[in-house]
């Protein structure tokens, strides 16, 4: 809300949909910034599982940051009178809605098996 009022102090009219872009902007710099400073740092040295772990966790960030990518580009879009934006919607809504549990289960079962190869 308080980015919202300051965006309102300096434009004179705001599009409906920027409070979800800003929403949007900061969870995609948070999956960036948490996969760049965060993972990293919970990484055991020379434990294979903690790589796994490491493996998956990135893996979830990318997958987040990249729906998170798609709906800002389709808000510009939309912001911007490109109606194609509100196509492109759809793309992340998919990956959001539908497809996140098969990605997680997915991903996680990928990253054990990575982290069991190392360890032999």
């Amino acid at each position: 809300a308080a980015i919202e009022a300051t965006l309102g102090l300096v434009f004179d009219e705001l599009h409906g949909q920027i409070r979800w872009m800003v929403y949007e902007a900061g969870f995609l710099i948070l999956c960036v910034a948490l996969a760049r400073r965060w993972v990293p740092q919970s990484v055991a040295e020379g434990d294979p599982m903690s790589a796994a772990k490491a493996t998956y966790l990135r893996r979830l960030f990318a997958y987040s940051a990249t729906y998170y990518a798609l709906w800002l580009a389709a808000d510009v879009l939309i912001v911007n009178g490109v109606d194609a934006g509100w196509a492109i919607r759809m793309v992340p809504n998919q990956l959001y809605y539908g497809f996140w549990v098969v990605f997680a289960y997915g991903s996680f079962f990928s990253a054990a098996g990575d982290g069991e190869k190392a360890a032999r």
